[in-house]
C-alpha cells in the first residue's frame, strides 16, 4: 500500500517510507525508513509502538532553538539512539512555542529553501545518510518539524536514488499538506493573516528543486559523489530501502 501512516495522536505526518512502487512486482521495503513531523508529544503507549515497530535511531534534524523550545520526548529515552543533525540552523524557523512560521520564513518561497539546503546544506546532508548507513540494520526515524521540508527533501534523494520513479516521489512529498491540514487549521485560527505558502506541498515544488538538482549536479547518483560517497556507499544507500538489500 503507498503511504503508511502512523496515526498517532499528536503527531500527523508520520508515515513508513515501505510500500512505493520500485517495479511491477516489487515495493520500498517497511520498517526500515519513518519520515515524520516533531516529536514533542507522544503517549507512552505510542513510545512502546514506535519501539515494537522496530525503531531504534531517532534523527532529529530541526535546528538548534527549535530544539530547544520543543524537545524530542525520546531523546533520553534509553532504547533509542538519539542524533542530532541539524539543517537549516543558520534561519529562525519558528516564531514561538506554537510553531508558527517565523516572518523570516515567512518571506521565503519554499523553492528557495530547497535550493539552499541542496547547495548550502550539503555537509549536514551527508552526516544524515551517514547515519543511515551506519544503522542500515535496524529502523530510523527521522523527522524536522512539520516533516515536509527537510524530512521532504532527503526523502526524495533517498527514494531517487533508490530508484523511485519521479511521480512516486512527488506523490509522497505531496501528501504531507494533506495530513498537515489541522495542523495548519489550528494556526489560522490563532492567525488569521499568516501566509501560509510555508505550509504546502504542491507537486511543482519538489519538482522543481529535483529538475535543478539534476540540471546542476548531473544525476542523482553524482549528487551523492559531491556529498562524499564512494561508489561502494552510495550502492548501499540505493538499496537500502529495496527487499534485495
Amino acid at each position: 500500500t503507498f503511504m503508511k501512516r502512523i496515526k498517532f495522536e499528536k503527531t500527523f505526518n508520520l508515515r513508513d517510507l515501505g510500500g512505493i512502487p520500485l517495479t511491477l512486482n516489487t515495493e520500498t521495503i517497511s520498517h526500515k525508513l519513518l519520515r515524520s513531523d516533531a516529536l514533542i508529544e507522544l503517549s507512552e503507549i505510542e513510545k512502546d509502538y514506535l519501539f515494537e515497530y522496530g525503531v531504534r535511531v531517532i534523527i532529529d534534524v530541526r535546528n538548534d532553538r527549535e530544539r530547544e523550545t520543543r524537545p524530542n520526548v525520546l531523546k533520553d529515552d534509553l532504547r533509542f539512539i538519539y542524533l542530532e543533525i541539524p539543517i537549516l540552523n543558520k534561519i529562525k524557523m519558528e516564531d514561538k512555542k506554537d510553531e508558527r512560521p517565523s516572518a523570516e520564513l515567512n518571506e521565503k518561497t519554499l523553492e528557495d529553501i530547497y535550493l539552499d539546503i541542496l547547495d548550502n546544506y550539503q555537509k549536514d546532508l551527508t552526516k544524515v545518510f551517514q547515519a543511515f548507513l551506519k544503522y542500515k540494520d535496524t529502523c530510523i526515524l527521522f523527522h524536522c518539524s512539520a516533516g515536509k521540508d527537510r524530512t521532504g527533501i532527503i526523502s526524495a534523494l533517498l527514494l531517487l536514488l533508490n530508484g523511485v520513479s519521479l511521480y512516486d516521489v512527488i506523490a509522497d512529498y505531496e501528501i504531507s499538506y494533506a495530513l498537515l491540514l489541522p495542523r495548519m487549521y489550528k494556526l489560522l485560527e490563532t492567525y488569521p493573516d499568516l501566509k501560509m505558502h510555508i505550509m504546502q506541498s504542491k507537486p511543482k515544488i519538489i519538482q522543481y528543486a529535483i529538475k535543478y538538482l539534476l540540471n546542476k549536479y548531473g544525476s542523482i547518483i553524482n549528487y551523492f559523489k559531491v556529498l562524499g560517497f564512494n561508489e561502494m556507499e552510495i550502492k548501499e544507500l540505493s538499496t537500502i530501502l529495496n527487499a534485495t538489500n
